[in-house]
C-alpha cells in the first residue's frame, strides 16, 4: 500500500518534560516520539497490553494531558512490562498510585489477564493499541488475531522490541508480517519500535511518517533518538541519585547504632568497674566478719560448757516435773467424769426449774458445779481446744472405735482414754508415733493434739517439722497435714514403708511388659518430676498438675512422669491402676528405692534397665544447704534425682519439670544444654502476708532469698498467676519467670436450681478448715434463719472438719465427677479469708457457670472479667447478705451464664498456655511439635 506524504505535518520531537522519573526502561529512548504521536492522531481510545513499571504509558498520559485531549486511556497489566526487568504486583500498585495522583481524570488501569480484558471494549473502538514485551511468533500472532476486530479504521499499532535481536524474534517476525500488508514505521534505537497504521483510513499524520524514506527517515529517526537518549540519560542519574540516597540513610543509620552501642558498652564497662568496687569492699567485710564469728564460736564454745554443767541440773528438775504432771493428769480424768454429769444435769435443767426452786435443788446443783469447775485446771477451753483442731475429726473417731458406747463424746473419750491408749484423733495423726517421738509430751500426760495445739503452733511448729514438712504445706497430699514420725504413715492400712533403711541399689521392673509392636514415637521428649499424682484428681495442685500434662501432650510432647510420693503418701493398688491407664509412660519410685514403670517407648524402658542395681545414692556437694536441706531430701530423694539424670543422659529429653521448688534439687544434675522448668504453684516468701498473718500456721514459710536459692537451677519458672510471676521475678535474676495459670473446660449450658443449695469444696488443709469453721460460726446461722430450707454441701477432704450434728450441713466426701454437684448448687461459696497461689475453687465455679462469694484472697491472680463475675467481700456481714441474695434472687446467676463466652475464651488453653507456648517456640525451635496446633 502507498501512502503520499502530507507536507503541513510537523514530524519533530516534542520538548515536554515527564513526570515519571527514575524508573529503569528502554522505553525513555521513544517517549518524545510517544508525546508526538499521540498529539498528532489525537485517539479516542487508547491500550496498553503490559503497563509494566508505566514508563510508556505514563508518556501517553502526560500527553492526552499536556494537549488537551478527550481520549480515554487503559492499560491491561497482564504480567507484561517495560522491555526485561522486575515487574509484579508492587510495579503495578506503584503504577496504580501515580496514575491516582496524575491521570485519574481519563486514565484506568486494568488488572486482569489480556483475554479478560478483551472483552472490556467494543469492537473497532480502539484508535492507538500499544503491544510490548518478549513473546515468540506464534504469541504474538495470536495476541495481533485476538486484538484485531476492537481496532479502529483509524487504529494505529505500536509494536516494542523490533529491533531488540533477543532470543526467539517473535516481535521482530509480527512486524514484518504487518508492514508488508499495512503502512508502517521503525525507530532502531532503544530496542526498537514498530509503528503500523492497521486501519483503513489512517491520520494525516501517520500517513506522513509510514511515508518518509531516505535522509528525511533518518533525520526524523535520529531527532527522536537524540531527544529519547537525553530523558533516558536524566532517568538513570535520578535513579542513582536515589540508590545513593537510600545509601546513605543505610550507612548513617548503622552509624548511629554503633555509636548507641559504644555508649551502651562504656556504661556497661563503668557499671562493671564500680561492682568490682563494691564486691573488693565487700570481700574485705566478709573478712573481718569471718575473723568477728570465729571469735564468737570461741565464746560460744565456753557458754556451751557453761550450759552443759547446767543441763545436769535442768533433768533432774524436769524428771520431778514429769511426776508431779503425771498425778495431775489422774486427778484431771477425775474431774473430766464430773464435768460431764454436770452437763447432763445441765441439759434437764429447764424442765425442772420450777421444783428447783421449791425444794432448794437448783441451789445445790450450783453448788456443785461451782465445785466442779473450781477442781479443773483447763475447764471448757481445754475441751474446745481440741473441737477446732484441724488434727481432730470427730466422724473418724467414732468410725474408727467401734467399741465406743452409743452417745460417747469423741473429744471427752480421746482427753480420757483415747490418747493413753493410742487411738488416732483423725487419719492424718497418728497418736503412738508422735509420743514415742516425743516421750516427755506422753510424759506429761499431754495428748498429740493438745500440745501441738498448745505449744507447737505458738512456736512456730517445730515439733510438726521435726515429723515432716510436708504436713503444714498442705501439699503432701490431700490431708491437712501428715504427722509421721520417721517418715512412717499413720497407720494406714497397706500403704506402711518397711522400717529398715532403704537400700542403697535401685531395684527396677516393669508393672507391664512392652507391646510387641512397640517403636519410638519420633515425638520430643518432657520429664515431669513430681511429688502429687496428677490421676485421678483430687486436690487443687494434682488439678494443675494433670492440665499441664495434657497440654503438652496435645502440643506433641511425650510427657514420662516421674512420680515419687512422700512417705505414708504412695498410692493404693486401684489408684496405681488408674495412673498406668493415665499414664502411657509412668515411673513410680518408692521410698525404698524401688523403681516400678509401665512406658510405652523402647528407649525408656531400656535406660530403666540399666538402672537396676545401680547405686541409689548421688553426690550432694551441688545440692542447697542450710535449714532445707533435709526437707528438699524429702521431696527430692537421691532416688528421683538419679532417675532423672540417668534419663537425661540416655534419653536426651527436650524438657524436665520439677513440680514444686521442693523437687528442684534435680534440675541440678543434669545436663547444662536441657531446657529446666519449675512448675510453683505457690510462692512460699510470701506466706508471711498472705497467710500466717491471718493466724493460720504454715510450716514452709521461708525468706525471698531461701527460695531464690531452689529457683537458680531452673531456665523457665512458671508462676500460677500474674501477681505472684511479679514476685518471683523480683527475687530471681537467672531463670525467665512466665505466668502459666490453669486451663478449665466451660460446661455447655447451665440453668440456676430451684433448691437453696451453697457448695463448698476443697481439701481438708488448715486454711480451708478455718474458713468453714468461721463460715458455720458467724455467717450459717443468719443464712439459716433467712432461708430455712437452705442446705450447705460440702465436697472434698473439708467434709470432715464439719462438726458433727451441725444442722442443714452435709458432707459429700470425695466426688469423682463434680459437674452433677455444680448443677445442683445455686452458689459457691470460698470462706478461706487467706491462701496462696491460685484458687482452683473460683476458676471451677466459674467453669461451671456458677455465681461465687469469696473474699479478696478467692480472687487473687483470676482476670479482671472473672473477677467482676463474683462477690467479692470484706467482712463476715456482708458474707452472709451476699448469700442470702443470691438463694433468693438469681439475676447475678443469669449474669454468670450470660457470661459463657467470656468465661470460655478466658480460661481456653490458647489464653493460659500462650506465654509458655512463645517460649518453647522460641527454646526449641519447634512451633508446634508434632503437627498438633492450640
Amino acid at each position: 500500500m502507498s501512502v503520499q506524504p502530507t507536507p503541513e505535518v510537523d514530524i519533530k520531537p516534542p520538548l515536554w518534560i515527564p513526570k515519571l522519573i527514575g524508573e529503569s526502561s528502554p522505553w525513555w529512548g521513544h517517549v518524545p516520539f510517544a508525546f508526538w504521536l499521540v498529539e498528532a492522531v489525537q485517539p479516542r481510545i487508547l491500550v496498553e497490553l503490559g503497563a509494566g513499571r508505566g514508563v510508556a504509558y505514563a508518556a501517553f498520559c502526560e500527553a492526552v494531558a499536556r494537549a488537551p485531549l478527550a481520549t480515554q486511556c487503559f492499560a491491561v497489566d497482564g504480567g507484561r512490562q517495560d522491555g526485561p526487568g522486575p515487574g509484579g504486583d508492587e510495579a503495578h500498585d506503584a503504577l496504580q498510585r501515580f496514575n491516582a495522583d496524575h491521570y485519574a481524570a481519563f486514565s484506568k488501569l486494568i488488572r486482569s489477564s489480556l483475554d479478560a480484558a478483551r472483552e472490556q471494549f467494543a469492537d473497532q473502538s480502539i484508535d492507538l493499541l500499544h503491544v510490548g514485551g518478549d513473546m515468540d511468533a506464534a504469541q504474538a500472532r495470536r495476541l495481533a488475531e485476538a486484538w484485531g476486530p476492537k481496532l479502529s479504521a483509524r487504529a494505529v499499532l505500536l509494536i516494542d522490541g523490533t529491533n531488540a535481536r533477543r532470543g526467539e524474534a517473535g516481535i521482530r517476525t509480527l512486524f514484518e508480517e504487518l508492514a508488508g500488508v499495512h503502512p508502517s514505521f521503525e525507530f532502531l534505537h532503544a530496542d526498537g519500535l514498530g509503528i503500523v497504521a492497521m486501519g483503513a483510513e489512517p491520520p494525516a499524520a501517520m500517513r506522513a511518517l509510514c511515508a518518509l524514506a531516505g535522509a528525511d527517515m533518518a533525520a526524523v529517526r535520529r531527532s527522536f533518538a537524540d531527544v529519547g537518549a537525553v530523558w533516558a540519560g536524566v532517568s538513570e542519574v535520578h535513579a542513582e541519585s536515589l540508590r545513593r540516597r537510600a545509601r546513605i540513610d543505610d550507612l548513617e543509620r548503622t552509624l548511629s547504632a554503633r555509636e548507641a552501642s559504644q555508649s551502651v558498652l562504656e556504661d556497661e564497662r563503668a557499671r562493671l568497674d564500680a561492682r568490682c568496687r563494691v564486691l573488693t569492699g565487700e570481700r574485705d567485710n566478709l573478712a573481718a566478719q569471718g575473723r568477728s564469728i570465729a571469735a564468737e564460736r570461741d565464746d560460744a564454745r565456753v557458754r556451751l560448757d557453761g550450759l552443759l554443767t547446767e543441763d545436769s541440773s535442768l533433768r533432774e528438775e524436769h524428771a520431778r516435773a514429769v511426776a508431779k504432771a503425771e498425778r495431775l493428769q489422774y486427778h484431771n480424768n477425775e474431774l473430766w467424769l464430773v464435768l460431764e454429769t454436770a452437763e447432763r444435769l445441765i441439759a434437764s435443767i429447764s424442765q425442772r426449774y420450777t421444783r428447783a426452786v421449791r425444794d432448794n435443788t437448783l441451789l445445790q446443783l450450783r453448788q456443785k458445779l461451782a465445785l466442779a469447775f473450781r477442781k479443773l485446771p483447763v475447764r471448757r477451753g481445754r475441751y474446745r481446744m481440741i473441737v477446732n483442731s484441724v488434727f481432730f475429726d470427730p466422724q473418724y473417731y467414732l468410725e474408727s472405735n467401734k467399741d465406743l458406747a452409743p452417745g460417747t463424746d469423741p473429744v471427752v473419750h480421746y482427753l480420757q482414754h483415747g490418747s493413753r491408749e493410742r487411738r488416732n484423733p483423725s487419719r492424718d495423726l497418728s497418736e503412738r508415733k508422735y509420743l514415742e517421738l516425743h516421750p516427755d509430751v506422753a510424759a506429761a500426760g499431754f495428748s498429740a493434739v493438745e500440745h501441738y495445739e498448745k505449744f507447737g503452733r505458738r512456736d512456730g511448729s517445730p515439733l510438726l517439722l521435726d515429723l515432716t514438712t510436708a504436713g503444714m504445706a498442705g501439699i503432701a497430699g490431700n490431708h491437712p497435714g501428715r504427722l509421721l514420725a520417721g517418715g512412717a504413715p499413720a497407720d494406714e492400712a497397706g500403704s506402711a514403708p518397711s522400717d529398715a533403711p532403704p537400700p542403697r541399689a535401685l531395684s527396677v521392673q516393669p508393672l507391664r511388659a512392652l507391646p510387641p509392636d512397640a517403636a519410638g514415637s519420633g515425638r520430643p521428649m518432657v520429664l515431669y518430676l513430681t511429688h502429687v499424682p496428677p490421676w485421678p484428681v483430687r486436690a487443687g495442685n494434682e488439678y494443675g498438675t494433670q492440665r499441664m500434662m495434657a497440654w503438652l501432650e496435645r502440643r506433641g510432647f511425650d510427657v514420662v512422669l516421674v512420680y515419687c510420693p512422700l512417705p505414708g503418701e504412695g498410692p493404693d493398688e486401684a489408684r496405681l491402676r488408674e495412673l498406668m491407664d493415665y499414664c502411657p509412660n509412668l515411673i513410680w519410685i518408692s521410698r525404698e528405692n524401688e523403681l516400678r514403670h509401665a512406658v510405652a517407648r523402647p528407649d525408656l524402658a531400656a535406660a530403666l534397665a540399666q538402672l537396676d542395681g545401680a547405686p541409689g545414692r548421688v553426690d550432694g556437694a551441688i545440692d542447697p544447704t542450710g535449714r532445707w536441706a533435709e526437707t528438699l531430701r524429702t521431696f527430692c530423694p537421691d532416688a528421683l534425682v538419679k532417675v532423672a539424670q540417668a534419663l537425661d543422659s540416655a534419653v536426651e529429653p527436650a524438657m524436665v519439670i520439677a513440680n514444686y521448688i521442693w523437687t528442684s534439687r534435680s534440675l541440678r544434675h543434669l545436663r547444662p544444654g536441657v531446657l529446666k522448668a519449675i512448675q510453683t504453684h505457690d510462692v512460699f516468701s510470701s506466706l508471711g502476708g498472705k497467710v500466717l498473718e491471718f493466724g493460720i500456721s504454715h510450716g514452709l514459710a521461708m525468706a525471698p532469698q531461701e527460695e531464690a536459692l531452689m529457683l537458680e537451677p531452673a531456665d523457665l519458672v512458671l508462676a500460677v498467676q500474674p501477681e505472684e510471676a511479679a514476685e518471683l521475678r523480683r527475687i530471681v535474676s537467672g531463670p525467665t519467670v512466665l505466668h502459666v495459670g490453669i486451663d478449665m473446660d466451660v460446661v455447655s449450658e447451665a440453668r440456676t436450681p430451684e433448691r437453696p443449695t451453697v457448695l463448698l469444696i476443697g481439701s481438708g488443709n488448715a486454711m480451708n478448715v478455718k474458713g468453714l469453721r468461721d463460715f458455720l460460726r458467724f455467717s450459717w446461722p443468719l443464712i439459716r434463719e433467712a432461708v430455712p430450707a437452705a442446705e450447705l454441701q460440702v465436697a472434698g477432704s473439708l467434709g470432715r472438719a464439719v462438726p458433727l450434728g451441725t444442722e442443714g450441713v452435709r458432707a459429700l466426701g470425695f466426688i469423682d465427677d463434680l459437674t452433677p454437684v455444680y448443677a445442683g448448687a445455686r452458689l459457691v461459696i470460698n470462706p478461706a479469708v487467706a491462701g496462696t497461689g491460685i484458687k482452683i475453687k473460683t476458676l471451677e465455679a466459674m467453669a461451671h457457670l456458677r455465681p461465687l462469694v469469696t473474699w479478696p484472697s478467692g480472687v487473687d491472680g483470676v482476670a479482671p472479667e472473672l473477677r467482676a463475675l463474683c462477690d467479692v467481700v470484706t467482712d463476715w456481714h456482708v458474707f452472709t447478705a451476699a448469700v442470702i441474695r443470691l438463694l433468693d434472687d438469681d439475676t447475678a446467676a443469669k449474669r454468670v451464664i450470660a457470661a459463657k463466652d467470656v468465661v470460655t475464651r478466658i480460661l481456653s488453653p490458647d489464653s493460659v498456655f500462650h506465654e509458655l507456648a512463645r517460649e518453647l517456640d522460641r527454646r526449641l525451635g519447634v512451633p508446634s511439635p508434632g503437627g498438633v496446633a492450640e
